[in-house]
């Protein structure tokens, strides 16, 4: 259980949004893409910080745009607010979307007049550019730790410790797929480590109390 749980300890902190708030207003951006995404987020970028919104809806449209969809609350917009998402592929590689002005105080980007075509450019001011930089250093070191992550996953599985974690799911009846790989989705690993050890730990408190 230990090593299930220092598993799942490590894909948490790895994965982890950055920041969850409460969000009233719909943000729509147009993402050019070449493949279906992993993940879209979101993100809100000021005078001095950029504020991650994880988790943003993937929306194909029927032209053929893909687009995320976040939600931010009006507290969080400034004058100089503009709006942005990426999204991250399976091989951690990734892509932004276009970079649109927001308005305090004002519901934004609603499906019904966000258009199916790319948007024109609009002019940004350069430290936005500066931001957007910075994200794309800050998914270059993600991707290196995931890449490390991945390796470190392959230790801790080898020697037949997979085949462990698979015999203790079919005892609990959680089986649904073959052995966990370090090369799985890391949504579907840390939703297949979660339940087996939340299984654990429910079958060690009962057969504590079963002793008694």
């Amino acid at each position: 259980m230990k090593t299930v749980l220092g598993l799942l300890l490590f894909l948490t902190f790895l994965f982890a949004p950055l920041r969850l708030a409460a969000e009233p207003y719909s943000i729509e951006v147009n993402i050019p893409v070449d493949r279906e995404p992993q993940v879209a987020i979101g993100l809100l970028m000021n005078e001095k910080t950029t504020i991650q919104k994880p988790n943003a809806k993937i929306v194909h449209t029927r032209s053929g745009m893909t687009t995320a969809v976040f939600t931010v609350d009006s507290s969080e917009i400034t004058p100089l607010s503009s709006a942005s998402a990426m999204v991250i592929y399976d091989d951690g590689s990734f892509a932004f979307g276009d970079i649109r002005k927001l308005s305090p105080g004002k519901p934004v980007f609603m499906r019904a007049n966000l258009p199916d075509c790319p948007a024109p450019e609009v002019k940004v001011d350069a430290t936005l550019y500066g931001q957007r930089a910075l994200l794309e250093q800050l998914v270059k070191i993600r991707r290196e730790r995931i890449a490390f992550a991945k390796r470190k996953i392959a230790e801790l599985l080898a020697n037949g410790y997979d085949r462990k974690l698979l015999k203790a799911e079919v005892s609990f009846g959680l089986l649904r797929k073959p052995v966990i790989s370090p090369e799985d989705n890391s949504v579907e690993l840390v939703d297949r480590l979660s339940r087996l050890l939340a299984a654990t730990k429910t079958y060690k408190e009962r057969r504590a109390i079963s002793t008694k």
